[in-house]
């Protein structure tokens, strides 16, 4: 209470404080959608309002989820979602705080990786790429961030022996591409082990 108390003295209830403040006290893949507008918008958002994901490896309480949110909202706007907690005001008036939980989205990567010449690719080199790109989406891909192809490079790049990769995504049922993988605010996509391939040509 006196951390929260302290936070909203400092001003932190703007959207950006409020995800920051979030990601410090639930999770750092909290997710957060915010609609200034009069009508809802495109993901549901109804019109002034803002929508707070959590992510379903989060175990609080439903309650000590809308608490946290409650903390840092900015008054007057309102909240959207799902699920729901009681958070409960300095004057110990309970408010009923809306929020959601994300679908997962599986996504499929495809990487074909040149060699350079001049180091040595690991033996199981493949088995590694796919751990340090299943690691770094988990880590990153927090609710509602696309999957942009040219970021997987930051974690392929790891691995020494790698002149260049070329990668392909794709939604389940759907075809590999090039381009970006759409997430919206309450999805979260979800990259394992087993839904990535990595195929090596030499140099």
């Amino acid at each position: 209470r006196k951390r929260m108390d302290e936070a909203n003295s400092r001003g932190l209830a703007t959207y950006n404080g409020m995800l920051s403040y979030l990601q410090n006290f639930i999770s750092p893949l909290v997710g957060l959608s915010v609609n200034d507008e009069s009508d809802a918008d495109a993901d549901g958002v109804p019109g002034h309002s803002l929508r707070v994901t959590i992510p379903n490896d989060v175990t609080l309480t439903d309650d000590a989820i809308a608490g946290r949110i409650w903390a840092c909202k900015p008054a007057g706007i309102g909240t959207s979602g799902d699920e729901r907690g009681t958070a409960v005001d300095a004057s110990l008036k309970p408010h009923e705080v809306h929020f959601a939980r994300p679908k997962s989205v599986n996504v499929y990567v495809s990487v074909t990786i040149t060699q350079y010449s001049e180091e040595a690719f690991p033996s199981d080199g493949e088995n590694i790429v796919k751990g340090k790109i299943a690691e770094w989406c988990s880590n990153n891909l927090s609710p509602g961030k696309d999957v942009l192809p040219i970021r997987l490079f930051v974690p392929i790049l790891e691995v020494p022996g790698v002149e260049s990769a070329a990668i392909l995504l794709k939604k389940e049922n759907g075809e590999f591409s090039p381009d970006p993988i759409r997430i919206t605010s309450e999805e979260t996509a979800e990259v394992p082990l087993q839904n990535i391939e990595v195929n090596v040509a030499a140099g």
